[in-house]
């Protein structure tokens, strides 16, 4: 994977995540956690009927926040090793492993 290839990503896919994690509110419901976003948006399910919505909401466990997250670290050490060998520079004992 090239740094090019690994910074899309982040920004891409990863960044509109997190943002969501971190921004919106959060309820929770029995064993799971509830993440709603408020928006206002006009959508037609169906022909010629036009639905308003107002939030977004979507359940999420703590695993899956907590893979989350783990995502986000092994991204950072992948950037970090990537720029290591770019530069032809040996990686620092904290960029080994895993």
């Amino acid at each position: 994977m090239s740094i090019i290839r690994a910074l899309k990503e982040v920004d891409n896919e990863m960044r509109p995540e997190r943002n969501r994690l971190v921004h919106d509110v959060w309820i929770q419901n029995a064993e799971k956690f509830v993440r709603r976003t408020y928006k206002t948006i006009l959508r037609k399910p169906q022909a010629f009927k036009l639905e308003l919505l107002t939030k977004e909401e979507k359940e999420y466990t703590a695993q899956e926040v907590w893979d989350f997250q783990q995502r986000i670290k092994d991204m950072l050490l992948r950037i970090a090793r990537l720029m290591h060998s770019s530069q032809g520079r040996a990686l620092p004992p904290s960029l080994h492993g895993k």
